[in-house]
């Protein structure tokens, strides 16, 4: 297993990652609601984002808060600052920054 060291610049996952903050991570082959990820952006190579997954396919509502129609436990929702509705194919991550007035660098 390789480790990978990152160090947080920013503050789109307040208040659970501080810039500055280092995060040690190391490849996994499944991922569930509530993981902190890192991934290379897709269109920018060797800048990497740190970010919570919401979902792993399937239909997610920021309204009403729902995956699949069931309800999801999402401590930072009081954060959203606009409703949509997001179609995510299986075997995709739906994810979003903890600190989301911040920044839209997410699934949005």
């Amino acid at each position: 297993m390789r480790f990978r060291r990152f160090v947080v610049d920013g503050d789109s996952m307040l208040p659970s990652l501080r810039s500055g903050d280092y995060v040690v991570g190391h490849p996994v082959d499944r991922v569930s609601p509530q993981d902190v990820v890192a991934f290379e952006h897709p269109d920018r190579r060797g800048f990497w984002l740190i970010k919570r997954v919401v979902a792993t396919g399937g239909t997610v509502d920021l309204d009403s808060g729902t995956v699949n129609g069931v309800a999801y436990d999402d401590p930072f929702r009081e954060e959203l600052v606009e409703s949509s509705s997001f179609e995510i194919p299986v075997g995709e991550m739906f994810v979003l920054s903890d600190n989301r007035r911040s920044t839209r660098a997410d699934s949005r």
